[in-house]
Parts: C-alpha cells; structure tokens; sequence
C-alpha cells in the first residue's frame, strides 16, 4: 500500500521559493550532464567514422566503375579484333591473287612494277599480322609463356619492323638486375606499334634507352626524325588520324597516319599496368613506364623457377 505525503508550502515560509524544492545536488547533476555530454562526443565520432567509411566505399565504388568500363572496352577491342580477323582474310586473299596476277602481265620496265610489287608485300605482311592475332587469341592461357629481359623483348618487339638503313641501339642506365617481362601478344604487339612508328620516320636512328629501380622501370624509344607535329602533340594516343601538313604540302610524317597505331599500343600497354608519354627531344619521343612492375616480374620468375623445380623433382 502506497502512502502519499503532501505539505502545505505555509510549512516553508513566506520567502521559500517553491523552486528551490527542485534543486538537485551536484553530484546528481554531474551523473546525468556527464554521461550525456559523453554521448554526444561518441555520437559525433561515430557520424564521423561512418560518413569517412562511406565517402572511401564511393571512391572505392567509382575506381571498380571505371577499371570495369576499361575492361570493358578492351574485351570489345579484342572482340573487334577476333572479327577482323574472320572478316579480313578473303579480302587480303583475293588483293594478293588479283595483284600476282597484274605483276604477271608487267613488263620488267613498267612503272607499275615497284608499286605491284609494294602492294604484295604489304598484303602478305597484312596476313601475317592476322595468323598472328588469330594465335593469341586462341592461344591456351594455361600454356607457360616465355619471360624475357626487358632489352631482349625490346628487340623481338622491334625485329618485324627494322629498315635496313636504321640502326637500333638499346642503352641500359641501370646498375640494379635487369628486369624480365612475361611476353604476351598484348605488350609485343603495343611495343612493337612504337617501334614501328619509329623506324617509319625515323632518319638514320631509332635508340631505346631503359632504366629502372625499385619504384618504376621506363623505356625511352627515340628516333632522329622531324619529332611529333606540334599540333596535334597534346592529341597523341587518341583513335583518330592525327596528321599535319607542312609548309611544302607534304605531311610532316609521311602520311599522316599516326593516331590508330599510337592509340592500340597506349590501349595495350595499359594493360600491363604502362603509362606512356609522347613528346619531342631531336625527335620524336615515346617513354613507356610501368610503376612498381619490377616486383612484379620479379615474382613471376620465382614463380616459374619454382615451378620448374617442381617439374624437375617429379
């Protein structure tokens, strides 16, 4: 059973303010402020943590975006290039039959003769570069892949593309290890589109120097030509011609043709994580860097010198 209590407030005097009837100790007061101050400061932490967690999932979520959009692009790449292949190898057939068959009729004095003879060797070099894109694309990626030293897959990559009046020269400034690459279609194929824009406007030299640490490893490759035309420099690595004419009417790199070539070796060299750069120095400069790749490669040798081991022991 409950006693309720009550008081006249005659009890307390004239001069007693009812409220002070309400007033609490200190110590409750602390009891209840403390705990709610410390609240708020944990609540404000939490809101902090949480909209920090939040903004690092939206750029998290931005990157994945856009490395899926770039995969996505180089899977259309390579399924344009599997069409090109299927679709390209009549064509090229029935050029080179119709023109064997024009060079037969030529006289040896024709004027026609070298240019004949120019659209045959460039149907069959047209061929080759399809059996090759119809290899790598169904080449078995279970298959041990060969791994080279970054000057020797220099010059592979340059092999298909030399002129008998250019020199290549390959300089290391480098006292680390040389570094070794896994050779796929993909970087042979981006390298060697550098190389052969090189050896193409190239005037006695195409040089390649490398370099590398333990951060980065970067391949300069120089020819001693006219260099990049200066208006369309800063558009280098874009699917479009890129070309210019100068003063005389000519086109001041030999046709004006740059852009695809230069845009398929950026697209591929990216793949391997590459970063290329164009620009002018006597000559028309391309440098290819890959950061961080040397541990990279590193472990992919070990991997296959493990491997080997293995196979060896068995």
């Amino acid at each position: 059973m409950l006693t309720y209590l009550s008081f006249p407030l005659s009890l307390f005097g004239k001069d007693t303010a009812v409220s002070n009837l309400l007033v609490l100790p200190t110590s409750h007061l602390l009891g209840i402020v403390l705990p709610l101050i410390l609240f708020i400061i944990l609540l404000a932490f939490y809101v902090l943590a949480m909209s920090q967690k939040i903004n690092q999932l939206n750029q998290s979520l931005t990157v994945t975006q856009l490395a899926l959009a770039k995969e996505q692009k180089i899977a259309s790449f390579g399924a344009l290039a599997a069409a090109a292949v299927h679709e390209l190898g009549s064509p090229l057939s029935t050029i080179s039959l119709a023109a064997k068959d024009i060079l037969s009729s030529l006289s040896s004095d024709s004027p026609l003769l070298e240019d004949t003879q120019l659209v045959i060797s460039q149907t069959d070099r047209c061929r080759d570069i399809l059996a090759e894109l119809s290899q790598s694309i169904s080449q078995d990626p279970n298959q041990p892949q060969k791994i080279l030293p970054l000057s020797a897959l220099i010059e592979l990559a340059a092999q298909p593309h030399k002129l008998p009046y250019i020199g290549l020269t390959i300089r290391k400034e480098a006292t680390d290890p040389e570094p070794y690459f896994t050779v796929t279609p993909d970087l042979l194929h981006g390298l060697g589109n550098v190389l052969q824009n090189a050896f193409q406007f190239a005037t006695s030299k195409v040089c390649a120097t490398l370099h590398w640490d333990k951060d980065k490893i970067e391949a300069i490759i120089q020819d001693d030509g006219r260099g990049y035309p200066l208006d369309v420099l800063p558009r280098l690595g874009e699917p479009k011609p890129s070309g210019s004419k100068d003063s005389t009417g000519e086109a001041s790199r030999k046709g004006g043709h740059m852009g695809l070539g230069l845009f398929i070796a950026k697209t591929l060299l990216s793949q391997r994580q590459g970063e290329v750069h164009f620009s002018n120095d006597e000559g028309a400069r391309c440098l290819i860097r890959w950061p961080g790749a040397m541990r990279v490669v590193i472990s992919e040798i070990e991997n296959q010198d493990s491997k080997s081991q293995d196979k060896s022991v068995d």
